[in-house]
């Protein structure tokens, strides 16, 4: 089973003689990168899974970034007091 934790539900005990198993994922976009160096997936599990899944087990530590996207108008703000992180510091 793959899924989210953040939407992991319990469901019934286990009640059979197999443990069950879960891999639990969490979204990050690529562009934000990880927090800190990740360790690289195991290639021999990857191996075992369908080669459509293998596709997003990809390079942990990838970040893609690029600020000069051309998704921001050329007069826009450079400052956003209401939602900037900065804001609790002025409390």
């Amino acid at each position: 089973m793959v899924k989210s934790q953040r939407v992991f539900q319990v469901n019934y005990p286990n009640a059979g003689e197999h443990a069950r198993e879960m891999l639990a994922l969490s979204y990050r976009p690529a562009w934000a990168g990880p927090s800190a160096a990740a360790k690289d997936w195991k290639r021999e599990q990857v191996a075992l899974l369908a080669a459509a899944i293998q596709l997003l087990f990809g390079d942990r530590n990838t970040r893609h970034w690029t600020s000069e996207g051309g998704n921001k108008s050329a007069n826009r703000a450079g400052e956003s007091p209401a939602i900037d992180p900065g804001r609790w510091e002025r409390i």
